[in-house]
C-alpha cells in the first residue's frame, strides 16, 4: 500500500498522524506524510517520509496572531489558512503520488485538498478526526459557539444553530474557493461542508475510545471509533537532564502547558507559580515563552519548551493544560487528575467531556487567578473524587491498540468497492 496521510493545524493535529504513519511503515507500507513544512523535522526525526505543502511562515503568522486565539473567531483563521488556502497545493500533491490500485488517502477535516482529490481521483480513503467536536450531533452537546448553558436546549435548536453557522461563517469562508476549483475538475457544486462535505462517504474515523464520546444516533452511518492515537517525541528525544534531576529530587510537581492557546501570559504565569507557593507543591511550566515568566523564577519551578508527556505523565501530580486532545489523552493513560482552560476551537467540546466524565475541574480563561488555581488545584490534589475517576479510565486505556485498530481499518480499504458515486458525497449529506 502506498499511504498518504494529509493534516494540517497545530503540533497537536500532526503527532497522531505520525504515530498512524510509523504503524503502517512497519507493517510493511509506504507512507508519506503531507502537511506544513513547519512539521517537517518532527516527520524525518520519526523517520516518516515528507512532502511539504504551504509555508512554514504560515504556521508562524497564525501563531503570533491574537485573532487567531480567540474562541469567537480563532476557528475561521485556522479553517482559512490552513484548510482552504493550500488546498489546491494539497491536491496537486497527492495527484502527484497517486499509483492507481496501490494509494489510499487520510486525512484530517481541514485537509480539503484530499477531500477533493478523494472525489476527482476515486482514491479510497478516510477522514480523521482527532477529537469529536468536528463530528456533528445535536445529541450530548458539551460545547458550540454560545455559553454552555444552552446545553439544555431541544435538538432542533442544535440544528438550527449549525444551520446558521454553515450558512452565514463557515460556508462564505471555503465554497468561494472550493466550488470554482471543483468546477475545474468538473465536480458539482457543494453546500454546508462542515455537515457533510467533509466527511469521507467511504470512511470516518474517530480516533478517541467510545466511552469518551459515544456513537450518536445522527452521526453519518460510516464512523468508527478506534480509540486515542498516543505519539509524542519519547523515542526520539530524551529528558533534559535538568528535568530529570527536578523530578528525581523532590516530590510529584504539578504540570502547567498551556499548549495551542491564547494562555502564554505573564498573568498565567504569575498565577501557577504562586499557587504552587502556596499549595507548598513544586511545579514544572512547559512554554516556548521565557521571556513571560517571573524573573527570578523560584527553586520550586521547573521551566522546559517541550517535555515528551508520555514519559513525565506517571510523574506528575496534577495536569494544568488548554483541554488539547492529545494532552488530555495522555493524562487519562497515566490517570493523571486534570485542571483544563479551554480557549478555542475543540478545546471546550473536550473540556465539557472531562468535566462531565468527572475527570477533570474546568475553569474559565478569563478566571485565571492564583487564588482560583489554589482552590481547584487543592481539590484535585485529594486521592478521591476526580483521582479515583482517573485510575478508573486509565484502566480503560490500557493495553488498547488504538493504532492498530486504524492500521487495519486502512488496508481494509484499498480492497473495497470504488465506484465514483460512493466517492463524491452528495450535497448537504448526513443531515440529522
Amino acid at each position: 500500500m502506498r499511504l498518504l496521510l494529509c493534516t494540517a493545524g497545530t503540533l497537536g493535529d500532526v503527532h497522531p498522524v505520525l504515530a498512524i504513519a510509523v504503524a503502517m511503515q512497519q507493517r510493511g507500507h509506504c507512507v508519506t506524510v503531507i502537511t506544513n513544512p513547519a512539521y517537517e523535522s518532527a516527520c524525518r526525526a520519526a523517520g516518516v517520509d515528507f512532502a511539504p505543502v504551504g509555508s512554514a511562515k504560515d504556521i508562524e503568522e497564525i501563531r503570533s496572531d491574537r485573532r487567531a486565539w480567540n474562541y469567537m473567531n480563532g476557528w475561521k483563521i485556522w479553517l482559512k489558512r490552513c484548510g482552504v488556502v493550500p488546498m489546491r497545493e494539497l491536491y496537486a500533491a497527492i495527484r502527484e503520488r497517486h499509483v492507481v490500485g496501490e494509494t489510499v488517502l487520510a486525512g484530517s477535516y481541514l485537509a480539503m485538498g484530499a477531500r477533493v482529490a478523494e472525489e476527482h481521483l476515486q482514491i479510497p480513503a478516510a477522514t480523521l478526526h482527532f477529537d469529536s467536536h468536528t463530528i456533528r450531533t445535536s445529541y450530548a452537546v458539551h460545547a458550540m459557539p454560545f455559553p454552555t448553558f444552552f446545553r439544555g436546549m431541544p435538538n432542533w435548536c442544535f440544528r438550527v444553530s449549525y444551520w446558521i453557522a454553515d450558512h452565514f461563517y463557515i460556508d462564505p469562508i471555503v465554497l468561494p474557493e472550493l466550488n470554482p476549483f471543483r468546477l475545474e475538475l468538473n465536480l458539482p457544486p457543494v453546500t454546508r461542508v462542515a455537515q457533510g462535505w467533509w466527511h469521507s462517504p467511504r470512511s470516518i474515523l474517530g480516533l478517541f475510545p467510545d466511552w469518551f464520546c459515544s456513537p450518536k444516533p445522527d452521526w453519518p452511518p460510516n464512523v468508527q471509533l478506534t480509540g486515542f492515537p498516543f505519539w509524542d517525541r519519547s523515542s526520539h528525544e530524551p529528558l533534559s537532564e535538568s528535568l530529570a534531576e527536578f523530578l528525581d529530587h523532590g516530590s510529584a510537581p504539578i504540570l502547567f502547558t498551556p499548549g495551542a492557546s491564547g494562555m502564554h501570559t505573564r498573568r498565567y504565569f504569575a498565577a501557577a507559580t504562586e499557587a504552587c507557593r502556596r499549595l507548598g507543591r513544586r511545579g514544572l511550566i512547559v512554554t516556548h515563552h521565557v521571556d513571560l515568566l517571573p524573573s527570578p523564577l523560584p527553586k520550586f519551578m521547573h521551566v522546559e519548551s517541550y517535555v515528551p508527556f508520555s514519559r513525565i505523565m506517571p510523574r506528575i501530580a496534577v495536569a494544568v493544560h488548554h483541554a488539547g486532545i492529545g494532552t488530555s489523552a495522555q493524562c487519562l493513560a497515566a490517570g493523571v487528575p486534570q485542571l483544563v482552560i479551554p480557549t478555542l476551537y475543540n478545546q471546550p467540546d473536550t473540556a465539557g467531556r472531562l468535566e462531565a466524565l468527572g475527570l477533570a475541574k474546568q475553569l474559565s480563561p478569563r478566571r485565571i487567578s492564583a487564588h482560583r488555581f489554589e482552590v481547584l488545584l487543592r481539590e484535585l490534589l485529594k486521592p478521591t473524587g476526580v483521582a479515583a475517576e482517573c485510575q478508573r479510565a486509565a484502566k480503560r486505556i490500557e493495553g488498547v491498540d488504538s493504532i492498530g485498530r486504524v492500521c487495519e481499518h486502512l488496508e481494509q480499504l484499498l480492497s473495497g468497492p470504488r465506484t465514483a458515486d460512493e466517492l463524491r458525497a452528495p450535497v448537504g449529506s448526513h443531515r440529522p
